[in-house]
């Protein structure tokens, strides 16, 4: 049965020096990984969120060694996934509304933050288009 719900959930754990230590992005009705649920982890682990928050598409599509246009598709999804959600985290646009990113929770360890939400795939679609790759522009 193919799913109807469009909306992602995705979860991003930060180290207490707020350097990415993991993520997952899994669709909200099954549970599934969109692609792989930490597809980019192997390149993004470790880096700062301003370092993060700062990466381009261009620039984070240059980094990626040759790959498929669905797999070029579901790295971006996820790149514009967690950028999303650090950019709520950070203050920097609304954790909610029309944006790609609805902050469903926030928790403070001594040594991490967990931070969970809800990323709605349309967003991130258009944003995936408009970065011209992928063939969208």
């Amino acid at each position: 049965m193919p799913c109807d719900n469009v909306t992602e959930l995705m979860r991003v754990v930060l180290d207490s020096d707020d350097r990415l230590l993991h993520y997952r992005l899994l669709k909200m009705t099954c549970g599934g990984a969109v692609g792989a649920e930490s597809l980019l982890l192997d390149r993004l682990k470790g880096r700062a969120v301003v370092e993060l928050l700062s990466l381009h598409a261009d620039t984070f599509c240059r980094e990626s060694v040759s790959q498929t246009d669905i797999e070029e598709f579901l790295s971006l999804k996820h790149f514009f996934a967690l950028k999303s959600v650090l950019e709520a985290f950070a203050g920097r646009q609304a954790a909610a509304g029309d944006n790609a990113c609805t902050l469903a929770g926030i928790n403070f360890d001594q040594d991490r933050v967990t931070i969970d939400a809800e990323i709605a795939v349309g967003v991130v679609t258009d944003l995936i288009r408009s970065c011209g790759h992928c063939g969208g522009g």
